[in-house]
């Protein structure tokens, strides 16, 4: 029919597009932390050495004889094995939330090393009545996957003070992913 179509799509705007959609719901659930008073935990997990092929010594890079897996799948692995213990700590987190009718929200962002080796990077936002209890139970799951060797011994909480800034964190690392 000589009909003419222009496709107008770049990576760029696909991402742009993302990113603002995801922008969007992390302040919906920024607004029902601050309204339903929960408090924004921010948490990294990272895997043990296994994963790593590479490991830094005196600024140089070198190979990491402690590295048990295959160059084509290492990165899928770690991503799985992660992905499994935020389902593990997500699940006894949440354990009586329909018991106490309470809510667990989140945001999740996976980022890779230089080396391709996966972490993660999530805030939970956790309700202040329930708030020790839930930190409890937090790191007692953390360090239960430590102790089998499923994340590694390096992790970080940190207690966000302001609940309007708990996407902020989760957004900082998906704008950064996104830009590499």
């Amino acid at each position: 029919n000589n009909k003419k179509y222009k496709i107008d799509y770049t990576i760029q705007k696909h991402y742009k597009r993302y990113y603002n959609y995801v922008s969007s719901i992390t302040d919906y659930i920024n607004k029902v932390a601050v309204s339903d008073d929960l408090t924004p935990i921010f948490v990294t997990l990272t895997l043990p050495s296994k994963f790593h092929p590479t490991k830094t010594l005196k600024k140089l890079k070198k190979y990491n004889n402690k590295f048990e897996y295959d160059f084509s799948n290492y990165a899928l692995l770690g991503y799985k094995n992660l992905q499994g213990a935020f389902r593990f700590i997500h699940k006894n987190i949440t354990k009586y939330n329909k018991k106490y009718d309470i809510k667990t929200p989140y945001f999740r962002i996976c980022e890779m090393h230089k080396d391709f080796t996966p972490h993660f990077h999530f805030v939970l936002f956790l309700p202040r009545k329930y708030f020790e209890e839930k930190i409890k139970i937090l790191k007692d799951s953390i360090n239960n996957l430590i102790g089998t060797d499923v994340i590694g011994k390096e992790y970080k909480i940190e207690i966000l003070e302001n609940p309007n800034r708990g996407a902020a964190y989760v957004l900082k690392y998906l704008e950064k992913t996104l830009k590499t």
